[in-house]
C-alpha cells in the first residue's frame, strides 16, 4: 500500500529487515524530544539517513504518533513540527 500512495512521487520502499526489542522503560516512557526517545533511537537505529526506521510505544494521552525527518549529522536540527515544516517548503519549492 505504501508503495501505491508514493509510486506518483517515484518513491519505492522496500522491507529489508524487522528487529524486535522489549524494553518496557522505552515503551511507556517514550515522548517527543525525550532523552528515552533519544537512547532509544540511538540504540535501536539501522540503516543510513536514506533507511526508514519505525518504532512503537505507548505514547502519552491524545498522542497518535510523530516523525521527523532524516538529516546528515552536519545539518542543523529539524524543527519540531517536522512535517508541517517540510510541506511548506515542498509547496515554496513548486514554483
Amino acid at each position: 500500500m505504501i508503495n501505491r500512495d508514493f509510486s506518483k512521487a517515484g518513491i519505492k520502499y522496500s522491507l529489508r529487515a524487522i528487529s524486535r526489542t522489549v524494553n518496557k522503560a522505552w515503551y511507556t516512557g517514550v515522548s517527543m524530544g525525550s532523552p528515552a526517545e533519544k537512547a532509544m533511537k540511538k540504540a535501536l537505529r539501522r540503516g543510513t539517513y536514506r533507511d526508514v526506521n519505525v518504532y512503537f510505544a505507548k505514547l502519552p494521552s491524545g498522542i497518535l504518533g510523530w516523525c521527523t525527518l532524516s538529516v546528515s549529522p552536519l545539518s542543523p536540527p529539524p524543527p519540531t513540527d517536522d512535517v508541517r515544516q517540510a510541506r511548506k517548503r515542498t509547496r515554496a519549492n513548486r514554483c
